[in-house]
């Protein structure tokens, strides 16, 4: 009969640990990528001069 990973120390320490983790830090990846397009958003904005209509 063989262990699951999940049943070992190791597999608990990375399910209850390492990846709530990793999702937190993903997590902050994504609000910074976020923030960072904003901001280029709004220095390309000041750029953009439109043709008058």
């Amino acid at each position: 009969m063989s262990v699951e990973f999940f049943q070992t120390i190791m597999g608990k320490r990375f399910y209850e640990g390492t990846a709530p983790r990793i999702a937190d830090k993903l997590s902050d990846i994504a609000k910074e990528l976020k923030r960072a397009n904003d901001l280029k958003e709004k220095e390309l904005a000041t750029h953009i001069v439109l043709p008058p209509t």
